[in-house]
């Protein structure tokens, strides 16, 4: 009786499902190449990639200094390919996730990244390590971020000229 009473909850959107829902493998190996098709096409600098394999209404944001927010596809996009003539992506890494099934539909995933950044006019170079916070939602049959969120837990300026003015690579306003 108590599993019927809860699969009528769940269905009715009364309760949401707990995060001990079991995934299969084929959606947990989606998950994974998800998160390496975004890196691989930020590593390749596809910038038309990593927003598709976004949700229209993405939000992405830094939480560190200089904190920022991007909303939608649109301002993604924007961001990467206004930055690509100031900023080349040496590398960049996402590795060692956590990935926590809520639903058949909606994931969350916790990943460390690290890159390195070259600042074309200064010829400098600027590592970046951090954690990402993601949700990831399947829409469609595809799996896509609906939320990317970043913290950084260490960032340095190791090489090059000029000083490290991470703040050029803030994306534009609304």
């Amino acid at each position: 009786m108590r599993a019927v009473l809860g699969a009528l909850l769940l269905i009715s959107g009364c309760v949401r499902p707990t995060a001990s829902f079991r995934a299969s493998p084929t959606d947990r190996l989606d998950v994974r190449e998800l998160l390496d098709r975004v890196s691989d096409a930020v590593n390749h600098e596809e910038w038309d990639t990593v927003a598709d394999l976004c949700t229209d209404d993405v939000v992405w944001r830094r939480t560190t200094a200089p904190s920022w927010e991007m909303r939608g596809q649109r301002e993604v996009r924007a961001f990467l390919q206004r930055n690509a003539p100031t900023v080349e992506v040496l590398s960049f890494l996402v590795a060692a996730s956590r990935i926590e099934f809520l639903s058949a539909d909606e994931v969350k995933a916790r990943s460390t990244m690290s890159e390195l950044l070259r600042f074309r006019a200064e010829d400098m170079l600027v590592q970046v390590v951090g954690t990402y916070e993601d949700t990831l939602v399947r829409r469609n049959g595809a799996w896509r971020i609906a939320e990317r969120t970043i913290t950084t837990r260490f960032e340095r300026r190791i090489g090059g000229g000029g000083d490290a003015r991470i703040e050029a690579i803030r994306p534009l306003r609304p």
